[in-house]
């Protein structure tokens, strides 16, 4: 049978550490759903900027495309996981990273792969192609593929150590708090058990000195000590009887 002061210790750090994990989960799912669609926002954005900055480097006058310029953007944009492949507006392939460097585009997509499913196994995701147009003038010149992995989560595990720090730390206060809070709502109860133990066995005379500071146990304290007086006076009065 547990002591009073270990019941409402376990007690207090159960309801805490429920509270904090309910508290770290929300926050951890809302986080990540609010996060995974902005990334998945700027996945749009940083394919189009990508487009963007190759629509400038065909020249209508020699028609031809500036394939050094071409050959940079693309190999930046490989680097942050992008694969990209610029035709002609025959779809004639002017820069492609696939043909550029297949070791490096193969491991690129192998590893983003690997991790989105070690990380993600529920979520069904693969590299998807998007295509753009290239304007110049108002006229089509081009197109560019941008392949990339389709949805890709970044994962916030900086903030999964932060909530289970949070979590640990408030457990340990939550024990100290209800240890300490136990033993001073426990040792006014036990030294009224005391006391009643002693009214039993005759000695009226005793009683609970001082206050508890909280409602219920001055409630219980004086209930003891008028107990004792009535008993005290009952007893007083069957030896003059």
């Amino acid at each position: 049978m547990r002591s009073l002061r270990t019941q409402i210790t376990l007690s207090i750090a159960f309801a805490v550490l429920v509270t904090v994990s309910l508290i770290s989960f929300l926050a951890n799912t809302m986080i990540n759903k609010q996060f995974e669609a902005y990334v998945a926002e700027r996945q749009k954005a940083r394919a189009a900027d990508i487009a963007a900055s190759l629509q400038g480097q065909y020249n209508g006058l020699t028609g031809a495309w500036d394939t050094g310029y071409v050959h940079g953007v693309g190999m930046y944009a490989l680097a942050d996981g992008y694969i990209v492949k610029v035709a002609d507006q025959n779809g004639k392939t002017v820069w492609d990273a696939e043909n550029h460097d297949m070791t490096l585009c193969r491991q690129i997509m192998a590893d983003i792969t690997r991790r989105m499913e070690k990380e993600r196994p529920e979520v069904e995701g693969d590299f998807a192609s998007h295509q753009y147009d290239l304007i110049e003038k108002g006229q089509k010149v081009g197109s560019v593929s941008i392949r990339y992995y389709d949805p890709y989560f970044l994962f916030l595990d900086s903030l999964n150590v932060l909530l289970a720090a949070i979590g640990t730390f408030s457990l340990l206060f939550a024990l100290a708090s209800g240890w300490f809070l136990a033993r001073r709502i426990a040792r006014p109860i036990i030294k009224t058990a005391d006391i009643a133990k002693q009214i039993a066995g005759g000695d009226y005379a005793i009683q609970f000195e001082g206050k508890t500071k909280t409602r219920e146990l001055d409630n219980l304290v004086s209930s003891i000590n008028h107990l004792a007086e009535s008993l005290e006076k009952q007893e007083s009065l069957r030896k003059q009887l």
